[in-house]
């Protein structure tokens, strides 16, 4: 149960981070698009709200991967035998 809870949690930090992903891709096409029309430089940096929401999303799917792999190692040392 505890298991399909932590899926989903994935699952909406996955989509999360989808959505966010996209969101930048389509501003850079379209940044990219004006700059070609306007001819100016290329390289236009993120806003920083969407660079510090992509680092906390990464943060806590790095977060729920390593909650998850001690989750598995506990279940595995409580599924050894004891002296």
């Amino acid at each position: 149960m505890q298991n399909n809870s932590l899926n989903d949690k994935k699952n909406i930090l996955d989509f999360e981070f989808f959505k966010l992903r996209k969101k930048r891709i389509m501003q850079e096409n379209a940044s990219t698009q004006e700059t070609s029309l306007h001819t100016v430089s290329a390289n236009i940096p993120r806003p920083l709200e969407e660079i510090e929401l992509s680092t906390r999303i990464h943060n806590i799917k790095a977060s729920v991967q390593r909650i998850n792999q001690l989750i598995s190692e506990l279940r595995h040392i409580s599924d050894k035998p004891h002296k």
